[in-house]
């Protein structure tokens, strides 16, 4: 099967949808762009979402590509500490720089 990209505020209308769900799941290669930019509900719902995807990808060694402006401790503060130690499981790689959008640091 093919990788499936997507960008972080997608994953709410996502996670609705179980044939996206599974797709979600079940892509040998995922790249959610931009996690920490999605829609955070006060009651958590979509972080737990994020926990159960993460955990079930890492299960089954599926690969997993997250961008992020976050550091590793917004993320911390953001997701659950089992997410981020699927995340720890792989490479963090932080790139330093000029931003492409903003021309800023």
């Amino acid at each position: 099967g093919a990788g499936l990209f997507c960008y972080a505020g997608e994953l709410a209308s996502m996670a609705r949808d179980r044939a996206d769900r599974q797709r979600l799941a079940s892509a040998p290669l995922l790249v959610v762009d931009d996690l920490g930019e999605d829609y955070s509900d006060e009651k958590g719902w979509l972080a737990s979402f994020v926990d159960t995807l993460m955990t079930r990808r890492h299960d089954n060694d599926r690969l997993t590509v997250i961008t992020t402006n976050l550091t590793r401790q917004q993320l911390s503060e953001r997701y659950s500490q089992r997410v981020i130690d699927r995340l720890a499981a792989g490479d963090f790689v932080a790139l330093v720089g000029e931003s492409l959008r903003t021309g800023r640091k």
